[in-house]
């Protein structure tokens, strides 16, 4: 997640740089889902440690590097979380070699700010713990209970050498230390904080591989649960690929700055059109059901030819079933769109803002213009458009819940002609958009 956050590279360009320091000899094999050592690795670990020593590009390396073969914190190593032989399959973590460190200023900053993470990561897992000391408060204001839990590191342990750029700035402990309990506080100031729940947060290209790893975790059956365990969607030499080719064929898009992920307009026909068809598709369910079919031709329980005959056959009913199906939805006018500009009136930059299906004639997608929100059928009658209303600017947050869900949360600002705010929620009813004030 680092070097997505960090240094916005995408999962096929972050697989593409490790493999370049593979390559060089740098970093062990980086097509691997292990997050543990082998024990045959954890015994010769301090042979690796020994070869870094020789590293001294990256100031405070070297001196962490003395502290752990000094302290011999990495005999510690082979009891540890970090070391479980039943969790690796092919390849364990990836970790530096020791190796090939002498060609290090040849690397480019891209290289150069992999590695450092890898290196830091590694010798992350040999230092103690960080230690938190914890205070719970409960205040008592006439009668009004507020609650509060702080907490400030005492040990900063394996944090002096992950470099944390995320670690918030720790409270003082003195401060804290002065609270006793029943002793009188001063009341500075009174505040209520008003807030809306907010949807999920799109996946950026890091959180996506981790979602993808763990898709068996959405599956309720037990049994089908515990034959995708540890495999997900994909695999690690995998699923870079997967997310590179559904941007090749346009089916999503990745915002270069941000590494947020969206779907593309094709995306979005594509999804539509396989859930009304061929909703088991979507299901990691179904994934499961293969691994579980793949593992009895292992076992000897069924044979190949059987197997891939069931296959062959539940795709040959589902392409029945989507060419007979007269409920999947008419996309042709959309598809349109996304071949001609001309028919849909629409900017290669508005149909980069696609926000949903039209709920109101099903066969457009609502995007945003100048003007507001509209939708891509507006040629064949389509009526859908939202502009401000009672001034307020609908966000995009508001429009997709209104497009998924029939209604949006409730919308606080309306200013009615009298000049008297109000809140209220976007429906729909009767194919037209209202307030609703329950």
């Amino acid at each position: 997640m680092s070097v997505q956050k960090d240094l916005k590279l995408n999962p096929d360009e972050t697989l593409g740089v490790v493999q370049s320091l593979y390559e060089k000899k740098i970093v062990t094999y980086p097509r691997t889902d292990a997050r543990v050592l082998s024990s045959a690795v954890a015994k010769e670990i301090n042979k690796t440690l020994n070869k870094l020593l020789r590293f001294k590009e990256i100031g405070d390396i070297n001196n962490n590097v003395n502290t752990i073969i000094n302290e011999k914190w990495y005999s510690k190593l082979l009891k540890s979380k970090y070391v479980d032989d039943t969790k690796i399959t092919d390849h364990y973590a990836i970790i530096p070699t020791g190796e090939g460190l002498e060609g290090y200023n040849r690397l480019n900053s891209i290289e150069k700010s992999v590695f450092e993470l890898i290196l830091r990561r590694f010798l992350s897992i040999f230092y103690p713990a960080a230690e938190y000391s914890k205070i719970s408060i409960e205040v008592n204001i006439n009668n009004e209970y507020f609650y509060s839990n702080e907490k400030v590191c005492v040990e900063k342990g394996y944090l002096v050498i992950a470099n944390n750029k995320e670690e918030k700035e720790e409270k003082s402990e003195s401060n804290l230390n002065k609270i006793r309990k029943n002793s009188p506080i001063e009341l500075m100031e009174l505040n209520i904080k008003e807030g809306e729940t907010s949807p999920p947060k799109y996946y950026t290209s890091g959180s996506i591989i981790l979602a993808m790893e763990n898709a068996g975790k959405l599956i309720e059956d037990e049994e089908l649960r515990e034959h995708i365990k540890g495999a997900g969607i994909g695999t690690s030499a995998t699923r870079a690929e997967i997310l590179k080719k559904l941007e090749r064929i346009e089916y999503i898009q990745t915002n270069k700055k941000s590494q947020v992920v969206h779907p593309t307009l094709k995306g979005e026909l594509i999804y539509e059109t396989i859930k009304t068809s061929i909703p088991s598709l979507l299901n990691p369910k179904l994934t499961a059901s293969w691994e579980k079919g793949l593992k009895m031709i292992t076992e000897g329980e069924i044979d190949s030819e059987e197997f891939m005959c069931k296959l062959e056959n539940y795709i040959k009913d589902n392409v029945k079933r989507v060419l007979s199906n007269n409920n999947v939805i008419d996309y042709s006018n959309a598809l349109e769109g996304l071949c001609s500009e001309e028919n849909t009136k629409l900017s290669k930059s508005d149909l980069d803002e696609v926000l949903g299906i039209c709920p109101i004639c099903r066969v457009g997608h609502i995007v945003k213009n100048a003007k507001g929100y509209g939708c891509t059928n507006w040629k064949s009658g389509c009526k859908f458009f939202i502009a401000d209303i009672c001034g307020v600017t609908i966000s995009p947050v508001y429009l997709r819940q209104l497009i998924t869900s029939g209604k949006t949360e409730l919308i606080p600002g309306f200013v009615s002609k009298k000049g008297n705010k109000f809140s209220a929620r976007l429906k729909i009813d009767d194919n037209n958009i209202i307030m609703d004030f329950n």
